[in-house]
């Protein structure tokens, strides 16, 4: 029988005075790995969900990372490389990491709808905080609305990433990750905004 090997790798590019936390590699790496499930030719139409990345810290800017990848109601576990440093987060999976979709029944995809250019730009966020307290994140929110920021906040294994943004281009991201940081002493980074489920606060 003819074995069929799936090899996914995927940079995720960061704007940052400083690396990431053990915590942000982790949920970086989550919405990259789902991205690229949800685009890739060969594992989209099996409608893979990747329910959470641990991020393990090896030496120097190696992590090792275990991501929980659910099929059709069932976990699976995939072990990934992950490079991280204060511009990029790199990951890859192994060829046969993803072996276990050839025991699955593929999904019927719908024909994509044709996207504009307005679609395809890419949008970004600056993330200025990760608080395992949701009341200091509320306050935090609160604080820079105040200030007349838009403000987004994610929940993810008991931790509130508190978001400024989307952004429509990198430049004005970076310009607001300094503003942020020379106003309100937050220092942040900018990473790429995606339509995952997101509470977007107005």
């Amino acid at each position: 029988m003819k074995k069929t090997a799936f090899l996914l790798v995927a940079l995720v590019v960061l704007i940052s005075g400083c690396g990431p936390s053990i915590e942000e590699v982790g949920e970086q790496t989550k919405l990259s790995m789902q991205e690229k499930l949800n685009s890739d030719e060969n594992l989209k139409k099996y409608d893979l969900k990747v329910r959470g990345v641990t991020a393990i810290h090896e030496s120097g800017n190696k992590y090792k990372g275990m991501a929980d990848v659910e099929a059709e109601g069932e976990s699976h576990q995939v072990t990934i490389d992950i490079i991280a440093d204060s511009k990029n987060i790199y990951w890859e999976a192994k060829p046969m990491a993803f072996a276990f979709v050839l025991r699955l029944k593929p999904k019927a995809l719908e024909p994509a709808p044709i996207a504009s250019s307005q679609d395809r730009r890419v949008i970004w966020s600056v993330q200025v905080a990760s608080l395992s307290s949701e009341p200091k994140a509320l306050q935090m929110m609160d604080s820079l609305r105040r200030a007349g920021y838009v403000v987004y906040q994610t929940q993810a294994d008991n931790i509130n990433r508190i978001f400024v943004g989307p952004i429509s281009g990198r430049e004005e991201a970076d310009r607001i990750r300094h503003k942020l940081d020379r106003d309100h002493q937050l220092k942040g980074f900018v990473v790429r905004y995606l339509s995952q489920p997101i509470i977007v606060t107005q």
